[in-house]
């Protein structure tokens, strides 16, 4: 997999492979660039490149971790990225399917302790989640725990393919 994404020697790959085998998803990442591959079993114990994304920047960021990468379903991934700070972990996750004959993002969802700029003594919270399919946003918003707030709304963008994936895509909420 690591040679597939063609980042250099000193890449290194988080990846999953479906129940049942037949698909696998790596989050290939060098210092500077990072790539998402799709492989396919084409016969026992050999796969071959089904998907991949373009080249993106490695720049999280301080503090962040791609924790979790895992299969949800027959065609289905998701990759859980995991920011550390002073006032919490901000979640934010990926999720990754085959529909339409494509592989494609289809859907992000990102849960946050507060801004970690003001570090609220008031523990407010927000959990974000957008289905890029059917074209649905969904906020909660918490106060101490408690619901405060919620809302729907339509997305942004609709599901883009994995080859045209990069992170910084989601640096403003589709």
């Amino acid at each position: 997999m690591i040679q597939a994404a063609h980042l250099g020697p000193d890449a290194r790959a988080t990846y999953a492979a479906s129940d049942s085998g037949e698909f696998v998803l790596g989050v290939v990442l060098s210092d500077n660039l990072g790539k998402l591959l799709v492989l396919r079993r084409r016969a026992p114990g050999n796969y071959g490149l089904e998907s991949e994304s373009s080249a993106f920047d490695n720049n999280f960021g301080p503090g962040y971790d791609i924790e979790i990468v895992r299969a949800s379903g027959p065609r289905r991934f998701f990759i859980q990225v995991n920011s550390h700070s002073g006032c919490g972990v901000q979640v934010e996750t990926f999720r990754v399917a085959l529909a339409g004959g494509a592989w494609r993002v289809a859907g992000y969802d990102k849960s946050e302790p507060d801004s970690a700029e003001t570090c609220d003594v008031n523990f407010r919270s927000r959990e974000y989640s957008a289905n890029l399919l059917t074209g649905r946003v969904h906020v909660v918003e918490y106060r101490a725990g408690n619901e405060v707030g919620r809302r729907s709304r339509r997305t942004g963008i609709s599901a883009p393919g994995l080859t045209s994936f990069s992170f910084s895509k989601f640096e403003t909420e589709p």
